[in-house]
């Protein structure tokens, strides 16, 4: 395990962490256990799963401290001895469990992280589904050049800025955004007038 900053999926595990502290409790306060369940338990495993695949184990030490200490509260109304237990002889907190602060969120959820996040998981998802067509496409005989043994690598490009013909379109959209709200403020500043008049 290592220390030191953050890089950008030690962020997105810290953001999912802050996410489903923040599901789960809001699950508790509304009595739906299943759900608090359903984020505290199994959703902050595939949460932690993710992020160790990811990493190629190489997790952030404080990120992994976090993870537990706030699972183990989460799930100590539900599973009360199982946290206990994690609790004193693997966190090495003393007192019980029972007695300790719900976990609060480090800090409030981002949602451009969260978004970066969900991309390179739907990005990762599709090259998993492309790998396992090439290998089903070789088991049934057919000719393919995908070797499972080789090492992978993929290339992302990212534009600095749009093709001229698209930043045409979107300067054509921006100009009529512009003038419809004007429009628009217009129309409910003199609404607001004649509204003060009657």
């Amino acid at each position: 395990m290592r220390s030191g900053p953050y890089n950008f999926f030690d962020r997105c595990f810290e953001n999912e962490i802050n996410s489903l502290i923040e599901q789960t409790t809001a699950h508790f306060d509304a009595t739906n256990y299943k759900s608090a369940l359903k984020t505290g338990l199994f959703d902050f495993q595939n949460a932690k799963s993710w992020y160790r695949e990811v990493s190629g184990g190489d997790v952030h030490r404080d990120l992994i401290v976090q993870f537990i200490e706030a699972q183990v509260l989460l799930i100590a109304p539900i599973a009360p001895h199982w946290s206990d237990y994690l609790w004193r002889e693997v966190l090495k907190k003393s007192g019980s469990v029972q007695v300790a602060a719900f976990p609060k969120p480090s800090c409030p959820e981002d949602k451009a992280i969260a978004a970066a996040q969900g991309y390179v998981k739907s990005l990762s998802d599709a090259v998993h589904q492309a790998e396992g067509a090439q290998l089903r496409k070789k088991a049934k005989g057919k000719q393919s050049t995908f070797d499972p043994k080789k090492p992978k690598r993929l290339w992302i490009y990212v534009a600095r800025e749009f093709p001229a013909w698209q930043q045409k379109y979107i300067d054509a959209l921006q100009e009529l955004y512009d003038e419809v709200f004007t429009m628009q403020k217009r129309l409910i500043r003199n609404q607001i007038r004649w509204m003060k008049l009657v």
